[in-house]
């Protein structure tokens, strides 16, 4: 995305031509709502009953961001950086979703609580990861 933008920049200043796009663009924020996304009857599960845990992939990540977007209470904004997304299962049925992201990369209360010296923050801060969604559908 930073590369995105990037480029983006130089061709506004007339430095860079890029090719046309090749799909139409997506408006930031708006999420098509599906019937597969409305509300489920209320489930309960066993103790014992085994979950799975699938990562998003890009066919059905409008589908994570419809749910997002329908039952988290800040409703779906795209996430920035790198990031991972998954759905969490019990047979056929989906019980929630889970999204990390990219850790910022400053925030003074989180190195005054870990206690990090710049130094430390610089050489650490590819371990830590942002919990940015955990939804129950």
């Amino acid at each position: 995305m930073s590369c995105r933008v990037a480029l983006l920049r130089l061709k506004r200043q007339g430095l860079i031509e890029l090719p046309a796009p090749q799909k139409r663009p997506v408006v930031v924020g708006q999420v098509l709502r599906t019937p597969q996304g409305a509300p489920q009857a209320e489930v309960k599960l066993e103790a014992r009953a085994p979950l799975d845990i699938f990562p998003v992939e890009s066919r059905v990540s409008s589908f994570w961001n419809e749910l997002i977007d329908r039952y988290h209470y800040l409703g779906y904004r795209r996430a920035a950086g790198a990031q991972m997304r998954f759905f969490v299962r019990s047979g056929d049925r989906l019980l929630a979703l889970l999204g990390f992201s990219a850790a910022a990369w400053r925030v003074a209360p989180r190195e005054a609580f870990i206690g990090w010296s710049e130094e430390q923050r610089q050489r650490q801060l590819h371990r830590v990861v942002d919990q940015g969604d955990f939804v129950p559908h």
